[in-house]
């Protein structure tokens, strides 16, 4: 049982540190993981999912495709929303809509806003994904799973030594 244990809670410690290294380095291979903190685009995307967006040319775009841009007004967080409408003008611009909401957003989203396309979603890992851009998630988990490796890896060390001492031991008659 024991040895159960000690296994689940390495590949815990492991996936966390996997996790949290794709979150930092997404951005780096031109990926964007993206909390969604509205219920604009359900029952396709939910509260509390992480979005992944790949950068993508303008021009690229479509009608239908779902994407994540800076807003017009300066300060808020990055949206996620569907394009309803491409404007034929360049460089183009996008009529969107939460796929949840009776209209179209009351703007249109310059080229240079989109900061990508969504490729893929995580249902409910987005909390734990904001998480750990904050510092303390940083520490949780990297830091703290690196110890509890370390630990186990000294544990296990320990254990060789003492048996080796032991077998290398004369016995008394």
């Amino acid at each position: 049982m024991k040895k159960i244990v000690d296994s689940a809670t390495i590949a815990v410690v492991v996936l966390l540190m996997v996790i949290a290294t794709l979150v930092y380095l997404s951005p780096r291979f031109g990926y964007r993981a993206d909390l969604v903190v509205s219920d604009s685009m359900e029952p396709v995307i939910s509260v509390g999912t992480m979005v992944l967006a790949a950068k993508t040319l303008p021009t690229d775009l479509k009608v239908d495709d779902i994407i994540t841009f800076k807003p017009v007004s300066i300060g808020e967080k990055p949206i996620a929303h569907r394009i309803i409408e491409v404007k034929n003008t360049f460089p183009p611009q996008f009529q969107t809509k939460g796929d949840n909401l009776p209209g179209p957003d009351p703007f249109v989203v310059p080229a240079a806003n989109v900061t990508g396309r969504v490729v893929f979603h995580f249902p409910t890992v987005g909390y734990f994904i904001g998480f750990l851009k904050t510092t303390t998630g940083l520490v949780i988990a990297l830091v703290i799973p690196a110890l509890i490796t370390i630990w186990f890896v000294f544990r296990l060390l320990w254990k060789e030594l003492v048996r080796y001492i032991r077998s290398s031991t004369p016995k008394e008659s």
